[in-house]
């Protein structure tokens, strides 16, 4: 677009400074106005030092009165904190803390006294000037000086020490009236100023006043008669320029739309020619695009031979027929290249998407011009076209290497799936294939009211010793051997045998086996499986040379049709299993509703055990163990009993065994170690003499075991102050009976520390009697059961007068558990006997029931450790 030329808006602005009408200012009244406005600015310049100055002295008259009172203020709460501290002699938490406000308010007087002394510069208040700078430090010297006789006890009453801080009274006394004082006449001569600097302001404001109003008058007087005039001139002078930028507007305005005019004529012609060039390359790329797409594709009518309009020349590569051979050409059309057995599947894809013109996608096979048969898959649109009618636009793609992959990975799924049901070790079906088989006999059994099965859980005896002592390999030898037995066992030609087919065995993982018996009879059949599997088990396993036996344990479920899930019935076997191991191994047992009762009261006591001893359920009784001939308690052994909140008194046999498999055993032993040791030092500090020589407290096998046995014993004797000589601990032989060269260095630790050790319930173990020389132990106690039998056979009580023999030669105490009878004290005391522990003298009881039966003892053997006769 051109532009308007300089030289016009030259001749146009000339014009305009040529109608401006001149105007001249008169000088006479400007030189007096400016006369005039310097004199006020000076008078202005004096005024404003003296308000200045005037609010300086008001400023410094204020600070001075507000450090006065705060100086009063301060004194005052020195003198409260002051009689606080002397009111609380006798309280010293709350005398600290008066004396530490104290000092904070002296602390603040100081400050606030220092600063005031600096703004006292009158000879007048030189008086305060001294008490501001000797009074205040002379009575803290003097305070804390008071404070120091209260600390040293030569004051201790309130009289001596307000006695003591009296002659300071008056002083700081005078000191605050004349801080008062002070504060008063500042406030005084600050007001005086302030009257000062309001006139002053007046003044001021007066200045400026006449500084402005007066020179304005003037003006308006001056420039009045110009107004009219120079009015008249402007209205004319803006009505000739409105005329004139009106006339230039409209001839710019039409120069303007003729510009725009040709630029928009020249913009539409190189737009249509880019638009040109743009289509003709974007057919060039679309054609670009459409040949190398990884697929056909195509334009064609609906009709029987889907002649083609178009299709790429991709088409060669897939069927071996140039495109050009193909676009329409009836014989060799579409549809000659489709496979004849899928040419009716397209057909019908194509009819169904042209009823209501939508997409559509279908998989055929195509024949090439070499006879090779490939998979395709085609995805098209069906829509009108105003040419050529109903037309389809599609694509197709070789599907035949994904095509060949599908079917190589539905075998491998297949083969992996096979695999995946199966236990890699044994062959045998695992886990997941048991639970889908057991759920199908599960459903037949509800449908069919004849249909009968059994499951039997197996659990293989001393696999553990095998898989740790032998090594996993040969662990995983005898899983194999095992799954071999099985596989024969189901596959004999006995009555059940017959069913071969209907019966699964499996493994579920490590040592257990399951199986799976469908359509038996009756439960004898079953029996006679499991009795046939023990036998066959019972035999050795010849494993790398070795002879390795490896019994199992089987729990057995009959079904029925209360079983809706196969879990239960796994449950159900798994507890029978593990009653069987329960009964002592090698054996079978079939499975009866008191089994869960008792596992669901097994669960509730586990669960309940883990809060009893935060819950203080747990409590210890005492059984004393006498001496034979006088009756004498000698020691006493700490039994713990459970007073459970809802089930009363608990069993130390039902609970113990529960807390050994949960691993609640340590924590448990720890507590009665803990509670013996106190219980032991309360009697010692209270009983004295009367309390007995020593105290015996169970371990478990896994307490026995535990490494840091020895720290927490001694931890626990030092923590209770109790000598190691008075506490023995027992252990049973199956606590060291699998590794006795352990046990025999565990029993020395703890002989090391000072503490007696004994083995209980001995007889009922595999320790022989040549063997007790190995163990440093004390104490020896003979199991109840051999001593219910020394009166009934005359080979019990010889096996126990040989035992009393060698326990004498070893030094050891002999103490037999479990007599009821007088006549057992008398059988045990011919034999040599000269301890013993059972209900005949006393069943066990709580520690205050115990100190009573103690002090109708008097002949008890109190604070000395029983010495063998």
């Amino acid at each position: 677009m051109n532009k308007i030329p300089e030289a016009d808006e030259i001749k146009n602005q000339d014009r305009i400074t040529q109608d401006v009408i001149p105007f001249s200012w008169p000088v006479i009244p400007l030189i007096g106005i400016i006369v005039v406005i310097v004199f006020g600015v000076f008078v202005l310049i004096y005024e404003l030092k003296q308000v200045a100055l005037t609010r300086h002295v008001i400023h410094v008259d204020v600070a001075r009165q507000s450090l006065s009172g705060k100086v009063a203020i301060d004194v005052l709460q020195c003198r409260r904190y002051e009689k606080d501290v002397f009111l609380n002699l006798q309280n010293p938490e709350k005398l600290s803390a008066y004396l530490k406000k104290w000092q904070t308010a002296w602390n603040k007087l100081s400050i606030d006294t220092d600063f005031l002394s600096r703004q006292i510069a009158n000879e007048e208040e030189l008086r305060l000037q001294v008490l501001l700078n000797e009074s205040v430090k002379q009575y803290r010297t003097h305070f804390m000086s008071v404070v120091a006789q209260i600390d040293s006890g030569e004051i201790d009453s309130p009289e001596q020490a307000n006695q003591a801080m009296s002659p300071f009274k008056d002083g700081m006394r005078e000191l605050i009236m004349a801080s008062s004082r002070l504060a008063v006449d500042t406030a005084t001569h600050a007001t005086k100023s302030g009257s000062e600097l309001v006139w002053c302001g007046g003044i001021s404001v007066a200045v400026v006043f006449f500084m402005t109003v007066a020179p304005g008058l003037i003006l308006v007087i001056l420039f009045r008669k110009y107004n009219l005039r120079l009015m008249t001139a402007n209205d004319q002078l803006q009505t000739y320029n409105a005329e004139l930028k009106q006339s230039e507007e409209l001839e710019r305005l039409a120069r303007d739309q003729a510009i725009q005019a040709k630029d928009e004529i020249e913009d539409a012609l190189k737009k249509i020619e880019s638009q040109r060039r743009e289509l003709e390359q974007s057919e060039q790329q679309f054609r670009t695009l459409v040949n190398n797409i990884p697929g056909v594709t195509f334009r064609s009518h609906v009709d029987e031979n889907r002649t083609l309009e178009f299709i790429s020349v991709t088409v060669e590569e897939l069927v071996g027929y140039p495109a050009t051979d193909l676009v329409h050409n009836e014989v060799r059309s579409f549809a000659s290249i489709i496979h004849p057995e899928d040419v009716a599947k397209v057909n019908a894809a194509i009819r169904v998407a042209a009823k209501e013109p939508k997409s559509f996608q279908v998989g055929y096979r195509v024949v090439r011009a070499d006879g090779q048969i490939r998979f395709v898959w085609e995805q098209g649109q069906v829509a009108a076209d105003s040419k050529y009618g109903v037309m389809v636009d599609g694509v197709v793609f070789d599907v035949t290497e994904r095509k060949k992959a599908e079917i190589e990975l539905r075998k491998s799924k297949e083969v992996f799936e096979r695999a995946s049901l199966l236990d890699k070790l044994t062959g045998l079906p695992n886990r997941a294939l048991f639970h889908d088989r057991l759920n199908q006999v599960l459903q037949k059994s509800r449908r069919e009211s004849n249909s009968n099965y059994a499951v039997i859980f197996l659990d293989f005896d001393r696999f553990k010793m095998v898989n740790d002592s032998m090594g996993h390999d040969v662990g995983d030898m005898l899983l194999v051997e095992i799954g071999t037995r099985l596989r024969n066992q189901l596959r004999c030609t006995d009555s059940i045998s017959r069913q071969v087919a209907g019966h699964t065995a499996g493994r579920l993982g490590g040592d257990e086996f399951i199986i799976l018996l469908d359509g038996i009879r009756n439960t004898d059949e079953v029996v006679t499986v499991a009795e046939r599997l023990l036998i066959d088990f019972a035999r050795p396993y010849n494993l790398k040379n070795h002879e390795v036996y490896s019994t199992a344990s089987m729990g057995i479920v009959i079904g029925n049709k209360h079983y809706k899930r196969a879990e239960d019935v796994i449950r159900d076997a798994d507890t029978a299993m593990y009653e069987a191991k329960r009964m002592g191994k090698s054996r079978y047992v079939i499975f009866d509703d008191s089994m869960r009762k008792r596992v669901m009261r097994e669960m509730m006591l586990e669960n309940d055990l883990r809060k009893a001893i935060e819950h203080k359920q747990l409590k210890l009784f005492y059984q004393p163990i006498v001496s034979l001939e006088s009756g004498a308690v000698c020691s006493v052994e700490a039994l713990i009993r459970w007073n459970h909140p809802r089930h009363g008194i608990i069993s130390p046999g039902e609970f113990i065994p529960i807390a050994e498999d949960t691993q609640q055993i340590i924590e448990l032993g720890e507590w009665v170690l803990r509670e013996g040791c106190r219980q032991y030092a309360d009697w010692a500090e209270r009983l004295e003499y009367q309390t007995p020589s020593m105290i015996s407290i169970n371990l478990s096998r896994k307490q026995f075991a535990c490494p840091l046995l020895v720290h927490t014993v001694q931890r626990t004797l030092e923590e209770f102050q109790v000598a190691p000589k008075h506490i023995q601990l027992e252990v049973t032989e199956d606590a060291f009976a699998s590794d006795i060269k352990s046990a025999i260095q565990a029993m020395k630790d703890l002989k090391a520390i000072g503490v007696k050790l004994a083995i209980d319930d001995f007889g009922i173990g595999r320790s022989s009697f040549a063997s007790l020389n190995q163990f440093p132990v004390d104490t020896l106690k003979i199991d109840r059961s051999l001593i219910a039998e020394v009166k009934r056979t005359k080979g019990m009580a010889a096996m126990i007068n040989s035992l009393v023999v060698l326990s004498e030669n070893l030094g050891i105490m002999l103490i037999p558990e479990g007599i009821e009878e007088a006549s057992q004290v008398t059988a045990l005391q011919k034999l040599g006997c000269h301890f013993g522990q059972g209900y005949y003298f006393g069943r066990p009881m709580p520690a205050e029931k115990l100190e009573a039966y103690l002090l109708k003892q008097p002949n008890a053997c109190f604070n000395s450790v029983p010495q063998m006769a």
